[in-house]
Order: structure tokens, then sequence, then C-alpha cells
């Protein structure tokens, strides 16, 4: 007979020590399972798909520029801890301003109940919970459009061998543009998985233009506050400057695209012309004005401080307006506050870094406590 290998005698030995310790511990398994985590009391279905579908669902639906699809229990399933990190980490849903400084209007965050049944779901073993009896629909972008477009003047190609991509196209006006707009949306084209980003301007060219409208992926119309409007001079060229960026699924694949942006005509009571101001690092005096959003420089390094922006009144009080410290290209988009804030005469924007655009109106404010 054979004596056991070396190996199998470390194993046998192993078995036997573990033996020694369950015998020894009695109960040892009860307090392990003591500590496993409880299913939660979330499911997809009924709590978790309405978050997603709300927040999610233009990148994460299967069609959109993210390969991940949340709408869908098992496709969503494998990446419940990834979700969880994501939305406790603020890297999802993408929005660059930094919490507690200023009020947007479209910001697209997450609450602290939204993020806890989340989280919740997540460690709870992620249940499916009751399915519907049919598989609701992955929502779409509907929204009552006006006919007048601006269109390429030619599409867009994007070659097979090209991972990322920019164009900057000049834009034909259609029937019903007038010299104003009201606001603007973006109808993406054949290329909607792979646009990351858009921004129309009006001037000689993209380089030197004043930006009018910016679109971020999943973004719908963007309209200007009561009474006011964008000039679009019809001596004015308009251009629409256009980004790619292809994913491991659609990597090798020839794109042609041909975006469209939707001009909504203004009423007659729309009688305040709209500003773009490139303002410089330091101090700078705009009031009396109504200051709209905000538009980060383009290829923004915040360094460690951040991107800042704020109100001084002329008191010296300081108001925060605006703070990026991480900065992504793909979510840079004109940051409008949920209110205009309105600057007394004399008050001032000051801006940490160059090349940052500020929308406003020169109209004075009314009101004792105008100053910020």
């Amino acid at each position: 007979m054979k004596r056991p290998g070396r190996i199998a005698a470390v194993f046998s030995g192993l078995a036997a020590g573990v033996a020694a310790i369950l015998v020894a511990v009695p109960g040892w398994f009860g307090a392990a399972n003591a500590h496993e985590p409880e299913l939660s009391r979330y499911g997809y279905w009924r709590d978790i798909r309405p978050l997603l579908e709300q927040h999610c669902a233009s990148c994460h639906s299967g069609t959109g520029p993210a390969p991940v699809n949340l709408m869908r229990y098992l496709d969503a399933l494998p990446w419940a801890n990834s979700i969880a990190r994501q939305v406790l980490q603020r890297q999802m849903p993408p929005w660059l301003p930094d919490d507690g400084t200023g009020d947007f209007a479209h910001a697209r965050t997450l609450d602290d109940r939204e993020t806890d049944m989340l989280v919740d779901w997540a460690i709870g073993l992620a249940p499916e919970g009751p399915a519907p009896a049919e598989e609701p629909e992955i929502p779409g972008a509907e929204a009552d459009l006006p006919p007048s477009r601006l269109t390429l003047a030619e599409p867009v190609v994007i070659g097979e061998m090209e991972s990322v991509a920019a164009a900057c196209q000049p834009l034909v006006r259609g029937e019903g543009v007038g010299a104003a707009a009201a606001g603007f949306s973006l109808i993406p084209g054949e290329a909607v998985s792979i646009l990351r980003r858009a921004v129309l301007y009006a001037g000689d060219d993209c380089a030197s233009g004043a930006p009018l409208f910016t679109w971020v992926v999943g973004q719908g119309p963007r309209m200007r506050p009561e009474g006011v409007f964008d000039r679009l001079p019809e001596d004015t060229g308009l251009f629409l400057h256009l980004s790619y960026r292809k994913g491991f699924d659609t990597e090798g694949l020839e794109f042609e695209d041909a975006p469209q942006v939707v001009v909504f005509p203004p009423l007659p009571d729309r009688t305040r012309a709209v500003e773009m101001l490139a303002v410089e690092p330091g101090t700078t005096a705009v009031g009396p004005a109504t200051l709209l959003s905000v538009l980060p420089p383009e290829g923004l390094d915040p360094g460690p401080d951040g991107f800042a922006v704020e109100a001084v009144g002329t008191d010296g009080a300081v108001t925060p307006l605006l703070r990026i410290r991480r900065f992504d290209a793909d979510w840079a988009e004109k940051f409008a506050f949920r209110e205009p804030v309105r600057l007394a005469a004399g008050a001032a924007i000051r801006v940490s870094h160059p090349g940052a655009i500020v929308d406003l109106v020169r109209a004075p404010p009314t009101g004792p406590d105008e100053d910020p």
C-alpha cells in the first residue's frame, strides 16, 4: 500500500483541523449565517427600474451610448454593486457641479432617498421582486417640437478606424427659422450611440463663434426664461460642433450622421435679448443684469481648487454660483440657474479660470433685496 503523498497529507491535516474547530465551536455556522445580507425590501420592477428609467435610460437603455443596459433585470443584475458604488461616489448620473453650489434647472442628480434605495437594493441581494405581466417599454424622448430646423450642409462621416472624432459643420436654415429663438433642442441622427456632445455656434466658425446652445446625452429641449430670447441674425453663420466617441460595441463600424437642431420661435412678449459674455479670471462688473447660465471653458483643467464662479455684491458679500472639481468634457453644458440670478448695479462676477461664458440680460433688476 502506497503512502499518501505530501500534498494529500497536507490536505488531510487541514481537514482534521477544520473538523476540530467545528467540534470545539458549536453554533459556528449559525454565527456566520447571522452576518449574511438580508433581502432588500425593494424590488427591481416595482422600485428600482422607475429610478433607473428616470435617471439612467438616456444612456443605459441598450440603444444609448453606454453598452450596459439597465432597463432589464437580468442585464442590470451583474452591475448592482457597481451601481451602488457609483451613486455613492457621485459619479453617476454624470453631473459636474459640486453639491451645495448653485440651484440649477435640469440637474441630473439623485436625492438621498433615491440613493438609499439603490444602495439598499444592491447590498440586499438585488431582488427582482414581482415581475410585470408585460415588460415596460424603454422610454423615448417624446416632445412636441416645432417644424423649424437647422440641418447640416452635409453629413458627418465617422470612419471605421476612428475611435474618437469631432467635426464643425455649417448649418442650413430651414423654413420657419427667423432672427430669434426662445429655445433649442437637438434631434440625434444615425450615430446616436456614439454622439457625446453638440454645441451650436453663431459666427464665422466654431472656434470664434458665440455658443448659443449645448447638448449632452439624454438632454431634452432647453428654453430661455420667460420674456428672453437669443438672437439669430440672418447675416450670421450658424455652425454645429459634434463630438463622437465609440465604445467597445461600436469599434470598427462606420457611421454617417446628420443630426438636426430644432429652433423654438419666440412669441412677441419676449423682448429681452441674451448677451453672451466671455469673462476672464478675476472680478468683472456686470450689474445691473440678470444672470441666466454659465458655460465652463472648453478643455477645462479645474486644478486642485476647482473651477469656481461667484457673484460679488456691492457690499463685498460673495455668493457661490458654481464650482466644478471633477471635469469631463462630454458633460460640459450651459448650467442654467433654476431661478435667474439678479445682480444689482455695481455687482460683479468672479471666475477662477479663463474662457468661461456667462449668459445674461441687461435689464435692471427691481426690489430691495436684489444684491447677492
